[in-house]
């Protein structure tokens, strides 16, 4: 049995590990003030490049394809009808039958479609541009500095930018067909392994920490906890929720923008979640497993529902891409 002194300093080890900061250093507020930093920045990188150099206009035919799916999403349709004299209007990336509409996937035009609703197409983009660099610098503080976090951020927003201008190869910021969407949903289903894995080695050392103390018994004897699981904090059970639900809308940001890079991306980080997942479970008992799995496995469905109804709505089927509707067009 567990004496109060055992009781005394298993409290003191445990509120030493829970109340390890964020990242190596970095506090919730401290987190916070970096990926709003980061993500301020690069929108006033965005408009002064634009302002010095010029407002970027679609130049290539997957621009236009684009631009058509964000005017289509802004006006509130998901698709548009078939014009009767559909062979006059024939356009490169375009589908004609059996709907009218971009051949690629939804995610550029949702943030085209933002950016209608905002003033302008190029304002989506920008936005699109600092939520991924935001999102860079939120997953690098799991394993640097806070300061080198925003280093990271700060010059993959300046890359964007300034290399289209003068060695044209960072073409993000500055053309329609940019690549910001699936860039930020790698970057959350990656950062959201980084961060998990930070949340499961810290219940670990928990676990370690009664072991040691003779307060949790794998038996289930007198020295087992009473919830049979490892105790958390409220921050630390909220963040083993949210982690795996931001690694679902990665993974679903990834499908909306790039399917393919998307999984072939997403199959090794998939692994390494549910290898963390698994190591976490051995903690807590399979009903917490459970009910925190349950709002990412909600999110996904979700998703994955939507998906299918835009597909169905745009092909005739929920499990036929538009791109493979245009090429058996083409044929």
């Amino acid at each position: 049995m567990s004496t109060p002194l055992n009781q005394g300093q298993r409290t003191v080890d445990s509120k030493a590990i829970r109340e390890t900061p964020i990242g190596p250093q970095q506090t919730g507020y401290q987190l916070f003030v970096s990926i709003s930093v980061v993500f301020v920045l690069t929108l006033v990188l965005c408009v002064v490049f634009s302002l010095t150099l010029g407002r970027p206009y679609p130049m290539i035919h997957d621009e236009y394809s684009y631009c058509l799916a964000g005017e289509t999403f802004a006006s509130g349709r998901m698709t548009n009808a078939t014009h009767p004299m559909a062979e006059h209007f024939e356009a490169m990336h375009v589908l004609q039958y059996p709907t009218y509409m971009s051949k690629y996937p939804p995610g550029q035009g949702m943030v085209l479609a933002i950016g209608h609703w905002l003033g302008h197409p190029i304002f989506g983009v920008w936005l699109s541009l600092a939520l991924t660099c935001a999102a860079i610098t939120w997953a690098m503080t799991a394993v640097v500095d806070g300061i080198w976090a925003c280093v990271c951020g700060i010059l993959f927003a300046f890359l964007m930018n300034c290399t289209f201008y003068f060695m044209q190869i960072g073409y993000w910021a500055s053309s329609y067909w940019g690549g910001s969407v699936a860039c930020l949903g790698s970057a959350l289903a990656f950062g959201s392994v980084l961060w998990l894995g930070r949340e499961v080695d810290g219940a670990c050392q928990l676990v370690a920490v009664d072991k040691n103390k003779g307060l949790v018994d794998s038996s289930g004897g007198d020295n087992a906890s009473p919830s049979g699981s490892v105790p958390t904090t409220g921050a630390s059970a909220q963040r083993l929720v949210t982690l795996p639900t931001i690694f679902v809308v990665g993974l679903w940001l990834m499908a909306m923008s790039r399917p393919l890079e998307g999984l072939l991306v997403s199959i090794p980080m998939s692994i390494g979640m549910l290898m963390l997942l698994r190591q976490y479970a051995r903690t807590i008992t399979v009903y917490s497993t459970l009910k925190k799995l349950a709002l990412p496995m909600l999110v996904g469905s979700i998703g994955v529902i939507w998906l299918g109804y835009y597909n169905a709505r745009i092909t005739g089927s929920p499990f036929k891409l538009a791109y493979l509707c245009y090429e058996q067009h083409r044929r």
